[in-house]
């Protein structure tokens, strides 16, 4: 949140002192960015946080879109990418399956996912 936040100064500088339009995936806003706006708000209450969600790449100018959260390796031509976190991929099995009934399908099937904060 800490680099959003910086990331946040110098995009709202030129356009609005008091909007930040952010866009991401569905995915994403709602695991994870939606749940910790709560903290951005109590550290700058005169920010209007707007989210634009789409699995389509922004269009900054167009779309009037401040700052991006996408998921991919970042050389996004035309714009400056940063790191915001690793990813771990992994699967679990649900707790309480009986190991005599689980086949191979059940295993590779991912039960739940995490985001760190």
């Amino acid at each position: 949140m800490d680099r959003i936040g910086a990331a946040t100064l110098v995009a709202t500088a030129a356009r609005s002192a008091n909007v930040l339009t952010v866009s991401t995936s569905d995915g994403f806003a709602g695991r994870w960015l939606v749940p910790r706006l709560y903290r951005f708000h109590r550290d700058n209450r005169a920010i209007d946080v707007r989210l634009a969600t789409s699995g389509v790449l922004a269009d900054f100018i167009k779309d009037g879109i401040d700052i991006a959260i996408r998921y991919g390796a970042g050389g996004y031509e035309g714009v400056v990418s940063e790191l915001l976190a690793e990813e771990d991929v992994f699967t679990r099995v649900q707790s309480g399956v009986d190991e005599g009934r689980a086949s191979a399908a059940d295993t590779e099937r991912p039960q739940a996912s995490h985001i760190d904060p």
